[in-house]
């Protein structure tokens, strides 16, 4: 199995991000492992810190791609749909794209067993599923007028606050239009941990979703919701993981504060969101001593 292994990482990030890659790569033992980090710009060069690091510990081909600067909190689409199209270009071929966020942590050696069984051709895009909020929705479909409204920009950073002076369709909105007719129906899959099959990734280059310019953006900056949009444009399987196993049920939302017991119930591959503070360093502390 030939993966690729994939990071977007940023200032004050390097600790919690290499108990995220090294929990990866752990429980993808005897797979082919090539890993692709996106540095937003951090000052420390937190990308090639971890790059080298993780090199020198396993051997794996690394690269690594560091912006000139930060995209920011709303420049999540952009990271996303620039790395995956990085990977897409470098010329291999991979099995699927495994993309963990810095706050996420591996807790099963038998993830990577579960990842060639539940995608055993390369097609789809896969994990725990979640509803769109109301609010959400309606900004999301209407990005889908002509002109409207959009975020504002201050110096190259999108903001939260909104401008009437969208004169232009969304740069996502034909393949917008296609996923509604190929069913999408507000469910997407979150970016704190999913994979992507190698031929869903192939495909999506080949229709030039990865390299679209997104400067002509409305309200919806996600990466969420528009790389599950895309995989629905082409018509690709978006998988729910929780509809597979009941080790997904609610693992994205569980922290330092969710009750050890539940961890222990579920028995989770992957568990989102712990943070750079001491209580959720204890908690991994805690999860690495279990054993699931």
């Amino acid at each position: 199995m030939k993966l690729a292994l994939f990071m977007k990482v940023c200032e004050g990030e390097y600790e919690i991000a290499w108990e995220a890659l090294t929990s990866l790569a752990q429980s993808c033992k005897g797979a082919d492992i090539t890993f692709f980090v996106l540095d937003d710009a951090s000052p420390s060069r937190v990308g090639k810190r971890l790059a080298e690091g993780f090199h020198d510990m396993t051997g794996y081909p690394v690269d690594c791609l560091e912006l000139p600067r930060s995209l920011g909190f709303r420049g999540s689409a952009q990271r996303a749909f620039l790395g995956l199209d990085w990977i897409a270009s470098s010329g291999e071929e991979f099995d699927m794209v495994v993309k963990i966020d810095s706050d996420a942590l591996v807790l099963r050696d038998d993830l990577g067993d579960f990842l060639k069984e539940s995608c055993p051709n390369g097609v789809g895009f896969y994990g725990e599923g979640q509803t769109m909020r109301l609010q959400d929705r309606v900004l999301f479909l209407a990005d889908f007028l002509p002109v409207g409204f959009k975020r504002q920009m201050i110096d190259q950073i999108i903001q939260r606050q909104w401008q009437l002076n969208r004169t232009s369709p969304v740069w996502w909105a034909d393949f917008g239009w296609r996923a509604l007719l190929n069913g999408f129906s507000f469910e997407f899959i979150p970016g704190c941990f999913w994979y992507l099959g190698g031929k869903t990734l192939k495909k999506l280059k080949e229709v030039g979703y990865l390299s679209r310019n997104q400067s002509k953006y409305g309200f919806v900056f996600n990466d969420d919701s528009l790389l599950t949009t895309a995989v629905y444009a082409i018509d690709h399987p978006v998988v729910d993981l929780v509809s597979v196993s009941p080790h997904w049920k609610g693992s994205m939302s569980m922290s330092e504060h969710t009750p050890i017991e539940y961890f222990k119930s579920i028995r989770p591959y992957v568990v989102h969101p712990l943070k750079n503070n001491p209580k959720a360093w204890e908690r991994r502390k805690e999860l690495k001593s279990m054993s699931l």
